[in-house]
């Protein structure tokens, strides 16, 4: 449980960074991981 809520916070962090990139340019490689990450956290919840 522990693991899924730090999973939590490193999703949330990377998707404000990536939000805050995203309105100077976007890039691909924090989306890549940001979407992987989610996967991950979808694995670890259920």
């Amino acid at each position: 449980m522990r693991e899924c809520e730090a999973l939590q916070v490193v999703i949330g962090r990377l998707i404000g960074r990536k939000q805050a990139q995203k309105a100077k340019k976007p890039n691909r490689s924090i989306n890549l991981m940001a979407t992987g990450l989610a996967s991950l956290q979808l694995q670890c919840c259920q």
